[in-house]
Order: structure tokens, then C-alpha cells, then sequence
């Protein structure tokens, strides 16, 4: 029977850059296989890719294809449409309204 090997989180940082690697001529991967891959948002992966490509060696990217990792990465996190921990395709319609209602009656806790 095989044991699951927990990886270390350097283990985890060089998956994230090789899966950048892969994806990076189709903008990065889907939030979808991220987080099946990683088990974390995009946005918890861009920005996590981002701080990596800070450190990692020109031996694995080039420092072209750093800074293509980078962009991607801005990209991505600049056009974000769905607040972090909201799983991609969530139907957020109707959302926006009460909400904003909540904010102008201060959510019921005493707030003015």
C-alpha cells in the first residue's frame, strides 16, 4: 500500500512555477485546475507565484520568462471578478444589492 508524501512548502512553490511554466501561452491555467492541482483559489496562487518568481533561480526561468510569470500574474489578480474563497462560477447575482444594504444599515451589530 502506498503512503501519501507531504510535500514541503518549497516542494509546493517549484509545482506551482512548473505549472506556470506549462500554462503560461493560455494566461496562467483555470481557477478550476488550480485549484484541483493545489487546492487553493486563484488568487491564493497568483499571489503565491509572485513571491516565488522573487527568489527563484534563473537556472529553472529565465528572467524573460519571469517576468512573462509576473505579468500573468498581475493580469490575473487585476482582473479578479469573484472575492477570494468564492468558488469559480458561484452565481453572485443579486448579491451586490443587499450587501450594500447591509453596509448603509451597519450590518446589525451596533455600527452607525
Amino acid at each position: 500500500m502506498g503512503r501519501f508524501k507531504r510535500q514541503t512548502p518549497h516542494e509546493i512553490d517549484d509545482d506551482i512555477v512548473a505549472f506556470a511554466m506549462r500554462w503560461r501561452h493560455w494566461g496562467g491555467g483555470s481557477a478550476e485546475d488550480i485549484f484541483v492541482q493545489f487546492g487553493m483559489s486563484s488568487d491564493q496562487y497568483f499571489r503565491r507565484l509572485y513571491s516565488r518568481l522573487e527568489t527563484v533561480s534563473v537556472r529553472v526561468v529565465s528572467r524573460a520568462e519571469a517576468e512573462q510569470l509576473r505579468a500573468i500574474c498581475r493580469k490575473r489578480l487585476d482582473d479578479r471578478q469573484e472575492p477570494e474563497g468564492v468558488p469559480p462560477g458561484s452565481d453572485l447575482s443579486g448579491l451586490e444589492e443587499p450587501l450594500r444594504h447591509r453596509q448603509d444599515a451597519g450590518c446589525g451589530h451596533g455600527q452607525p
